[in-house]
């Protein structure tokens, strides 16, 4: 970007000399006194349009590669920004994953617990279910929990 500033502050100091030189000679003196052909004012244009051209070229390659790096930059911060997110998001799922299975392992046990509770229950509603089936085994229920109650 300096460079660009400098080439076109330099093309603005040769314009400007070139005007001046211009203005001091006489138009109607075609040659000086080397014998060499004076600038006309249609060569200082083209002059003038080469480096103007030069000089946009330039300032455009140089924009390009701004453009270029700001672009990379910011696609270089994007991704190490995404890159970040993901390992946190990672870590959060890992630490879930973990208390997920640990959830599993918890409920497993306790289900067990249940699983052997209802088991007994239905042994002693068999043997209970056994013992009222007959006249027999409900009068000895019967006896026994009067006096229980007594």
């Amino acid at each position: 970007m300096e460079f660009t500033l400098a080439l076109a502050s330099l093309l603005v100091i040769a314009v400007v000399a070139i005007i001046v030189l211009l203005q001091r000679k006489p138009a109607a003196t075609p040659t000086t006194v080397t014998g060499q052909p004076t600038l006309t004012a249609a060569d200082i244009r083209e002059v003038i349009r080469e480096i103007h051209g030069e000089t946009l070229r330039d300032l455009a390659e140089q924009a390009k590669d701004d453009r270029e790096d700001a672009i990379s930059t910011a696609a270089r911060q994007v991704g190490d920004a995404i890159d970040h997110t993901k390992r946190q998001i990672d870590d959060k799922v890992g630490r879930l994953e973990n208390e997920i299975r640990q959830l599993r392992e918890i409920n497993t046990e306790k289900f067990g617990s249940v699983d052997t509770a209802v088991a007994g229950l239905a042994q002693q509603t068999q043997a209970l279910n056994k013992v009222l089936s007959s006249a027999q085994g409900r009068g000895s229920w019967g006896e026994k929990m009067l006096e229980d109650i007594l």
